[in-house]
């Protein structure tokens, strides 16, 4: 209880997620998982870096209606609901906003999408 107490009166709530994390993921995992964790999180999350682990898809090249491709990658549940997501701002194209209902696709081009916490790389074939 001393413990606890002395982190409720530290200013570091996030220090002390990060430490409770570390801790569960080394139980249930490994210190090495529980370190590439933290790792990943900090690449990602605070420095808002790429996923190493995102999956790439073929779509065939050319100009590409957005909200299919989107639905067909499985990166929105509708067509509709991706059209809504692109009019909203929510794609980024290679960490670019994207609005247009229209994106080029050249031939074994590689683009990095992302909706939300969700991202893929499509490569156009």
């Amino acid at each position: 209880m001393a413990d606890i107490a002395a982190m409720r009166a530290s200013n570091a709530p996030m220090e002390h997620k990060m430490n409770l994390a570390h801790l569960i993921v080394q139980d249930f995992h490994s210190a090495d998982d529980a370190n590439q964790a933290a790792a990943d999180f900090d690449r990602e999350v605070r420095h808002h870096d790429v996923p190493t682990d995102i999956e790439t898809v073929s779509y065939p090249s050319g100009v590409v209606n957005v909200p299919k491709m989107l639905q067909a990658i499985g990166l929105a549940p509708s067509r509709s609901e991706a059209e809504r997501l692109v009019k909203s701002g929510a794609l980024t194209v290679d960490s670019e906003r994207h609005a247009a209902l229209n994106l080029d696709l050249a031939p074994g081009a590689v683009r990095t999408l992302r909706v939300g916490k969700k991202w893929k790389r499509i490569e156009g074939t």
